[in-house]
C-alpha cells in the first residue's frame, strides 16, 4: 500500500487498478479516521491517496488491508517510513484495534515467499487450528469399511513456516495500530 497525503478537501482517494471491493474501501476511510486520532493531526484541508502496488491481483476484497492502510498513512502524516522489509495485516477498528483476518497461513506464507522480514498479524492470530482429514478402515467379512473424519489441529504460524523452510520471516502479533508501527516505522 502507498499512501499519498497532500492539499486537498478531505477527500479519501483510492486507485481502481486492481478494483477495489466496498468493505476495502470502508477499511481505506477508517484508516484515515484511526491516522488522524492516533497522530493528532487533521486531515481537514488534505487529500488521502491509497495504492495497492506490486500485486498481479485482477480483485482486492476485505478488510484484511485496514491495518496496512493505517499504518502506511501514520506514516505518510508523520513523514516517516514503513520498513520495506515488514508487512501487516489485520481489520482496522475506528478505536484502533487490529482485528482478526481470514486466511492467515496463505498471507504468510506469501509473506515468507517475498523473503520479508517480519509479519506483525493481529493478537491471536500465531495460532490457527485447521481439520486435518483421517481416515479409519476396517474389515468386515469380504468388506472394506471406510471412515472419514476430520481431527483438529492446532499449529504454530511460526512453526509451520519453519517447516516450509521459511526461517527468515518472524511472526508478530498486535492488537492495535500503537503497538503495530512501534515494530513497523523506521
Amino acid at each position: 500500500v502507498k499512501v499519498e497525503v497532500s492539499n486537498g478537501s478531505e477527500r479519501i482517494l483510492l486507485s481502481i487498478n486492481p478494483f477495489i471491493e466496498p468493505d476495502t474501501q470502508n477499511s481505506a476511510q477508517t484508516a484515515a479516521f484511526v491516522a488522524q486520532f492516533i497522530t493528532g493531526k487533521s486531515l481537514k484541508d488534505k487529500d488521502v491517496v491509497f495504492s495497492i502496488q506490486n500485486t498481479e491481483a485482477q480483485l482486492v476484497g476485505g478488510p484484511s488491508a485496514g491495518a496496512a492502510f493505517t499504518g502506511s498513512t501514520i506514516a505518510a502524516i508523520e513523514k516517516k517510513q514503513v520498513r520495506s522489509d515488514a508487512a501487516i495485516t489485520g481489520a482496522i477498528q475506528a478505536d484502533g484495534k487490529i482485528g482478526e483476518i481470514g486466511g492467515v497461513i496463505e498471507k504468510a506464507s506469501a509473506a515468507a515467499e517475498q523473503g520479508l522480514k517480519l509479519l506483525v498479524v493481529p493478537k491471536g492470530q500465531s495460532v490457527f487450528t485447521f481439520y486435518e482429514q483421517k481416515q479409519e478402515r476396517i474389515q468386515r467379512g469380504g468388506f472394506t469399511i471406510v471412515r472419514t473424519f476430520y481431527v483438529p489441529k492446532t499449529v504454530n504460524l511460526q512453526d509451520y513456516l519453519k517447516q516450509e523452510g521459511f526461517n527468515d520471516l518472524t511472526i508478530t502479533e498486535a492488537s492495535n495500530i500503537q503497538e503495530a508501527m512501534q515494530l513497523m516505522l523506521e
